[in-house]
């Protein structure tokens, strides 16, 4: 006696193995999923650079402000004294391990060479009272991991003399 399923089967011209899928189709399918997987874990070095640059930047950012927000709370006459030829110290977190120019502390991924100029304004070689008046700190930014600087950016802050 045939089964139920079988006599439907026959029926319809087609047999019970229909249903399954060829080795062909199975291999094609693997071949696809696999172009896939390969695809995205490759692109992955790059998305990990991509953010590694980006956390970098803002770490940058955080304290390059810092340092501005010293600069422009320090009064004006100990602004050279301060930041003429100082070195900051910072961590992978942005935070702060030290601001001796000694030998650079462990732990340090990011520091700051700072140097404070007096601008020049074409035309004031007589004008002596423009040379107190505007102080330049020029803010170098390191990072890396080793004495060699992996990036390195400058910042320029006019300084203006406010009366303190």
């Amino acid at each position: 006696m045939i089964p139920f399923s079988d006599i439907n089967a026959i029926r319809s011209g087609r047999s019970r193995r229909d249903g399954a899928f060829s080795l062909i189709e199975v291999v094609i399918a693997v071949g696809m999923v696999s172009f896939a997987v390969i695809t995205t874990i490759g692109l992955m070095p790059v998305g990990l650079g991509a953010l590694h640059r980006a956390m970098d930047s803002t770490e940058e950012g955080q304290i390059v402000r810092e340092i501005g927000a010293q600069v422009f709370l320090t009064p004006y006459s100990q602004l050279a004294t301060n930041f003429s030829g100082a070195t900051f110290y910072y961590d992978q977190d942005g935070v702060l391990l030290t601001n001796s120019p000694a030998a650079r502390p462990s732990g340090t991924r990011y520091w700051v060479a700072t140097t404070v100029t007096t601008p020049v304004f074409p035309g004031s070689s007589g004008a002596t009272g423009l040379m107190n008046s505007l102080s330049t700190v020029h803010i170098q930014f390191m990072a890396g991991a080793t004495t060699n600087a992996t990036s390195s950016n400058s910042y320029n802050l006019q300084v203006p003399n406010s009366g303190n």
